[in-house]
């Protein structure tokens, strides 16, 4: 055997080897309103969304979601790309460092809606599966070329095997033409049906300004939003 036969052999080896050690999974969504971090991305309608996660079993992962939006005249759709890497001490402490990619598209979906395309990095920390700290950080915030970061604290409390309570505080932070910081506020519960799961979420922010995503002062859920969310979860055991 010749040296890139060997080349080739031992490739398609550890291909194999990794996909036996990987995990894919869908998740599909339907949304009353598509709201991020207390901001409408579809000008207070309903969206369709979904995406596609790969993990490894050492510990990286690549994903990819995607979601209707409508807070400008040309764009249409979000896609997120993402990766990272998992790890920790077992049950009681894990780790997650990332980076994602937004892309606004139009409605041919082959047309970037130039200027809004953004990179994100991410480090979190969750405890006893179900306390996360998440921070995000960005230096072009939606091409407007100002820094934003995030700052989430979530918490899960499992009733029993069919209900939780979902509990979740945010820190927006951001700077320049995009507005001023704000405070974001969650409360739902969610109740389970094998891989499905209804969430029934109420949303509250401080927020009383003109970000770039907004069409109307209602699009900022100072007031108060009911979030209701239908979705499926396929392939994760």
């Amino acid at each position: 055997m010749n040296t890139q036969n060997t080349l080739i052999t031992v490739a398609l080896s550890l291909w194999f080897s990794t996909q036996a050690l990987a995990e894919i999974s869908a998740n599909a969504a339907i949304v009353n309103d598509y709201l991020v971090d207390g901001i409408s991305q579809t000008d207070n309608a309903a969206a369709v969304q979904g995406g596609v996660d790969w993990s490894a079993e050492s510990g990286f992962y690549l994903g990819a979601w995607g979601s209707m939006v409508d807070f400008n005249a040309e764009s249409e759709y979000e896609t997120d790309w993402y990766g990272g890497y998992r790890f920790g001490s077992g049950e009681n402490t894990a780790f997650d460092v990332g980076i994602a990619y937004y892309r606004y598209l139009e409605d041919d979906l082959g047309k970037s809606s130039d200027g809004f395309d953004f990179r994100e990095i991410y480090a979190g920390v969750t405890l006893y599966e179900n306390s996360t700290l998440k921070y995000w950080r960005s230096n072009d915030y939606v091409g407007t070329g100002e820094p934003s970061s995030r700052a989430k604290l979530s918490h899960n409390i499992a009733l029993n095997d069919d209900y939780s309570v979902m509990l979740e505080y945010t820190r927006a932070m951001y700077q320049g033409a995009i507005g001023e910081n704000y405070n974001h506020y969650r409360v739902g519960v969610v109740r389970y049906w094998g891989i499905f799961s209804v969430d029934l979420s109420y949303h509250k922010t401080d927020a009383n300004f003109d970000l770039w995503a907004l069409r109307d002062d209602d699009a900022v859920s100072a007031n108060g939003n009911w979030i209701l969310t239908l979705s499926a979860l396929f392939g994760d055991e």
